[in-house]
């Protein structure tokens, strides 16, 4: 039980860290890019891609202040669950070695 408690915890740890990541690259790098697209592409039509991610940093910029915050509490909760997952499951190893 505490292997698949710590392997759920360190999927966890890597996904908010990876989504963390990712909104703020999309709130403060990537907005430079989008716009050079809009210089690039004026007249043009952009592709569905470019489209997505546009949308998705125009969210992140606009919601940021909010989302990072919470987005980093996850990572730090999931960081002190995997944390004391290990101690436990190290602190049952050790009582088995005593016996």
């Amino acid at each position: 039980m505490q292997n698949a408690q710590s392997a759920l915890a360190g999927i966890l740890t890597l996904l908010t860290t990876a989504i963390l990541a990712t909104a703020g690259y999309l709130a403060f790098v990537f907005p430079k890019t989008v716009a050079i697209w809009e210089k690039e592409y004026e007249g043009r039509s952009l592709s569905a891609l470019q489209i997505l991610v546009g949308n998705a940093s125009h969210f992140c910029v606009s919601y940021g202040m909010a989302l990072l915050p919470l987005l980093l509490l996850g990572v730090l909760g999931s960081l002190v669950w995997l944390i004391s997952s290990m101690r436990k499951e190290e602190k049952g190893r050790q009582q088995e070695h005593g016996r």
